[in-house]
């Protein structure tokens, strides 16, 4: 029953460490407050995953990553992070802005 156990846990972390193709955002530059100030706000950007602990890593890229494809959805070309949590939840907040 051990090693079933042992062998679930390392299945589940390989697969918690799992990199999605959003990780990539070449095509969205993160900046600060100053680098949008001539650009058009598209809106609030958010991702979340429930995983912490052992997979606080990559819960959190997993979050990021779905904020960026949902700014990417909006047509943005630069985000700038606003707030991030790392204590039970992975969430990560930002907002969309699209410039010339």
């Amino acid at each position: 029953m051990r090693k079933i156990s042992t062998a679930l846990c390392f299945l589940c972390a390989a697969c918690g460490g799992a990199v999605s193709p959003a990780d990539q955002t070449q095509d969205i530059q993160i900046t600060d407050a100053k680098g949008v100030a001539n650009c058009a706000l598209l809106g609030d950007i958010h991702g979340f995953n429930p995983w912490g602990g052992l997979f606080a890593a990559p819960g959190f890229r997993q979050a990021r990553n779905n904020a960026v494809d949902e700014a990417r959805n909006l047509g943005a070309t630069h985000i700038v992070w606003s707030e991030t949590t790392a204590v039970t939840v992975q969430a990560i907040h930002g907002v969309a802005y699209r410039c010339p």
